[in-house]
């Protein structure tokens, strides 16, 4: 198949566009480039498919800069592919856009079927972002929303980010650690790509998280093991609202998000767990 990635250079596009040409896909990039020049038309004709993976970080101060910009990266983008594909002749079968379970409330375990959506900047700019994604269905297209969890892998993503604190022994919770993390190999969620691909039958929303998370306390425990160290202190909440105001939601909350759909689908996660994630990622 003919694949255009927009986002490719990014943690899970470059991983994506790695897993996929093994595969025997011939992989189109889409740049930020394509994006301010118009180009996105000329990558995306004659593709198969189209995976949406753009979206700079979000843990920042949100002033109103910032916000405009997280915003234009994800709500943006995904307008700009949908609209492209609704005009151009013999548009891509499927449309694969990156979402995020901070979609849900931290108020109970959350399903595709049985959940309750936050409240906040976060639960709205992911709702705006999935409101412009199911677009593409207007044009024939098939689309897969996939609600990532914390993303786990060795070369970038969370793990990158606290990997010099808890290898010195210097790693310890955020706030009081009780705040669920939803959370995936990034194998599995190369894996489970493929499988979206591969199964037609497949669209809508799906939860891309393993069918175990656990507390930021057991997270932060376990990531210290596993480079053979101890918790040091934590993170005070008072800190992380100083630095990052209203997006600190991000770190001192947290969903409980299970993979219930993709699972009744039957796929099977190859790291099911945090301890086989972790085993497989920290060398």
């Amino acid at each position: 198949m003919k694949i255009a990635i927009a986002g490719a250079t990014g943690f899970v596009g470059a991983y994506l566009s790695k897993h996929l040409s093994g595969q025997g896909h011939e992989i189109i990039p889409i740049s930020k480039d394509d994006f301010t020049q118009h180009n996105v038309s000329f990558k995306i004709h004659g593709c198969d498919a189209v995976l949406n993976f753009t979206g700079t970080p979000i843990l920042r101060r949100w002033n109103e800069k910032a916000r405009e910009k997280i915003t234009e990266s994800r709500v943006g983008t995904t307008s700009t592919l949908v609209h492209t594909i609704s005009v151009i002749n013999h548009p891509p079968k499927l449309l694969i856009n990156a979402s995020a379970v901070g979609f849900y409330s931290d108020e109970q375990i959350q399903t595709e079927k049985n959940f309750r959506q936050g409240h906040g900047a976060i639960s709205n700019l992911v709702e705006k972002w999935e409101d412009e994604a199911i677009k593409g269905i207007y044009s024939g297209t098939r689309v897969v929303i996939l609600r990532l969890g914390i993303v786990l892998g060795n070369n970038g993503g969370i793990i990158k980010k606290l990997s010099p604190f808890f290898r010195k022994g210097l790693g310890g919770t955020i706030g009081n650690g009780k705040q669920m993390m939803s959370f995936i190999h990034i194998e599995d969620l190369a894996r489970a790509v493929d499988f979206f691909i591969q199964n037609e039958s497949c669209n809508d929303v799906y939860n891309l998280t393993t069918p175990y998370p656990v507390s930021n306390k057991v997270f932060s425990k376990k990531l210290a093991a596993a480079f053979g160290k101890k918790l040091f202190l934590p993170v005070p909440s008072i800190l992380l609202k100083i630095m990052y105001g209203e997006a600190s939601s991000f770190l001192l909350e947290g969903q409980e998000v299970l993979p219930e759909r993709i699972t009744e689908c039957g796929f099977i996660f190859k790291f099911p767990d945090l301890d086989s994630c972790l085993k497989d990622i920290i060398l």
